[in-house]
């Protein structure tokens, strides 16, 4: 079973500021995690959305904009990974504002961060690093 509590340098794409950015995301894991194991998940959920969907767009962008020098044949559908990420934390931050079960919804945002770290930044982030190492 892959460790998701420590970060592993396979997971770096080359680029170091794209892997400090990848980074964040995972101690924003961490924090949540965290956040269950003592009880607090509910509480941290709104300033973590928050802070999320500001690193999201910061991140998204920045990513592109690499990728779209570097030459990344595969650009238009990374940049479709990342409008559907960018919409599940949205409605993440909807039904936050709207449900009363705030635990409940803090623990399928915890599992939404899980699949975001293995799907995208594991497994479909690591198909661009061999462009980035071509680039100049």
């Amino acid at each position: 079973m892959m460790d998701l509590y420590n970060w592993n340098d396979a997971w770096n794409t080359g680029h170091a500021q794209i892997d400090q950015q990848h980074y964040k995301i995972f101690l924003m894991f961490r924090v949540l995690n965290d956040a269950w194991d003592c009880g607090f998940g509910g509480s941290v959920v709104d300033a973590l959305s928050e802070e999320l969907t500001a690193y999201a767009e910061e991140h998204f962008s920045f990513e592109e904009k690499v990728l779209a020098e570097a030459g990344y044949p595969d650009l238009p559908h990374h940049q479709e990974t990342h409008a559907q990420l960018k919409e599940q934390v949205q409605q993440f931050r909807a039904q936050l504002a709207e449900t009363t079960d705030r635990e409940a919804l803090s623990y399928d945002f915890g599992n939404f961060l899980k699949k975001w770290l293995i799907e995208h930044i594991i497994e479909e982030d690591q198909k661009y690093a061999p462009t980035l190492y071509k680039s100049p």
